[in-house]
């Protein structure tokens, strides 16, 4: 038995995110200093300030080493501050120091510029529609199928 791996979902959404990720590490790196996790770990922080670094792992879909360390990482760069949670002395929520906020303001152009360019290739209801089973691929994967006896809902 033989895999066709340019029919395989898995290998395509992995190879497809791999390439992604890749111009997006390059660009981020070379023009801000910023690895992928510490770029994240930013937005979230400017998304939604106060949060948790267990909150952010949630909200990133990452792993709390590399949460802590993009933390650590923006820390040092004092891109970002932290206070203690009012109620739990052991957490500490996140919010964007002046330089933080700087910074997030001359990324975002470029991070939708990228967008731009990888997503060019689509119409705009190729996009919507992209972004529609993306996520419904993500939730099935993730067991939130709406139909619990198939894969995306169908039989």
């Amino acid at each position: 038995m033989v895999l066709d791996l340019d029919g395989f979902l898995p290998f395509q959404l992995s190879v497809t995110a791999n390439a992604v990720s890749e111009l997006i590490a390059t660009a981020y790196r070379d023009l801000f200093d910023l690895r992928v996790p510490e770029w994240r770990v930013l937005a979230i922080v400017a998304q939604s300030p106060g949060l948790a670094s267990q909150a952010i792992a949630r909200r990133a879909e990452l792993d709390k080493i590399t949460v802590s360390r993009a933390v650590a990482a923006l820390l040092a760069r004092r891109l970002i501050v932290v206070g203690a949670q009012p109620r739990d002395r052991r957490s500490h929520r996140l919010e964007l120091s002046a330089a933080g906020e700087a910074l997030y303001r001359t990324v975002v152009p470029a991070a939708q510029a990228l967008e731009r360019r990888i997503a060019d290739c689509l119409s705009a209801a190729e996009r919507v529609q992209l972004a529609t089973l993306l996520a419904r691929v993500r939730d099935a994967a993730r067991g939130e199928r709406p139909d619990s006896s198939s894969i995306c809902g169908q039989s």
